[in-house]
């Protein structure tokens, strides 16, 4: 996984789903310790060697509780202060 939001995430690889598959994610994010249990769709897909981005799918969350969505969202502040 190279980035998250509290809408989706972009997972690299070189087997991208097709667009429109529905997939059941589970991760963890580093300096937390909840699991997230997270449905979502495959939005967009760019395949290896499509310029300078990385082979990978962009998934849309579709189901997430506001507590999922509350620790998501302090991972990607804490992520953007520790970067200023």
């Amino acid at each position: 996984m190279l980035n998250v939001s509290r809408g989706g995430l972009f997972i690299e690889t070189f087997s991208p789903l097709d667009v429109g598959t529905k997939i059941h994610l589970r991760f963890s994010l580093p300096a937390f310790t909840d699991i997230f249990n997270i449905k979502g769709t495959v939005v967009w897909k760019s395949p290896a060697g499509h310029g300078a981005s990385p082979p990978g799918m962009g998934v849309q969350f579709e189901e997430v509780d506001k507590k999922d969505a509350e620790l998501i969202d302090n991972f990607v502040r804490s992520q953007i202060d520790t970067a200023k």
